[in-house]
């Protein structure tokens, strides 16, 4: 666009405005309609493609908390008092991105565990699984299936693993809450195995862990024993040794 003036001079001058970028007319339109809408909605208004305040203000976006309970096994039923950690498998994607975990600082502990949580989700292990407690990324609580064959079989054990923010550095504190006739597990809970105490490595991980948990269930480590008696008992009374364990088995994890 041009507009002829006069200079003092008496001749002609053309002086050019410059035409709006297209990309600044169509950021101002964006603006203009963002700035609508986030109105429209704080009038408790919808626009016309019915979005609403969680779509438009993505600062201000909520989230459900994470699911929370017990692990369900896809193979068999656990009948104590448990719920599903994952559910559906809709419901374990959302467990493994909801959005409570993405809001923690980013440490390297978090960015880890997230990560495992995701591999555990996409590669479950058979007869145990593990999730976060609700908001707190750092505690887990884990479900194992006694071993088919076991002097554990068809007992249900919940396992507790806590982590620092040291974490895969430093090894998770494991403890069984489900009560156990065990030489390497004492009657707090403590367990007594390599991977989480002089065998720890920062390449390990939650699903290590709960293997080497699965195989202590398979059979004791006497020469490692946390509890001197029960491991004697396992090595001179074989038999009174698996009796008592199914006793305990049936009694605390059934």
């Amino acid at each position: 666009m041009s507009d002829n003036s006069q200079g003092r001079s008496g001749s002609a001058i053309n002086i050019t405005r410059p035409t709006r970028s297209p990309i600044l007319t169509r950021n101002a339109t964006m603006s203009t309609t963002v700035l609508s809408s986030n109105a429209n909605v704080r009038n408790g208004q919808n626009g016309s493609n019915g979005t609403s305040s969680l779509t438009m203000n993505r600062r201000n976006r909520t989230y459900p908390p994470a699911p929370s309970g017990t692990i369900s096994s896809n193979e068999a039923a656990i009948t104590s008092e448990s719920t599903s950690f994952y559910g559906s498998s809709d419901e374990a994607t959302n467990l493994m991105t909801v959005a409570p975990f993405a809001t923690l600082p980013q440490s390297i502990a978090n960015r880890r565990l997230q990560a495992e949580l995701k591999q555990l989700v996409e590669y479950p292990l058979a007869k145990c699984q593990a999730s976060p407690r609700e908001e707190n990324i750092l505690q887990w609580t884990a479900v194992i299936e006694g071993p088919e064959g076991s002097v554990y079989e068809r007992g249900t054990f919940f396992v507790e693993l806590v982590f620092t923010e040291n974490y895969p550095f430093v090894a998770p504190k494991v403890i069984f809450l489900t009560r156990i006739y065990h030489c390497n597990i004492n009657s707090q809970g403590k367990v007594c195995m390599d991977p989480i105490s002089s065998g720890w490595k920062s390449t390990m991980t939650i699903s290590t862990i709960l293997q080497s948990l699965i195989s202590l269930l398979y059979a004791c480590n006497p020469k490692d024993a946390l509890v001197p008696s029960i491991a004697e008992q396992y090595l001179k009374q074989p038999e009174e040794y698996d009796k008592m364990a199914r006793i305990w088995t049936k009694r605390y994890a059934q």
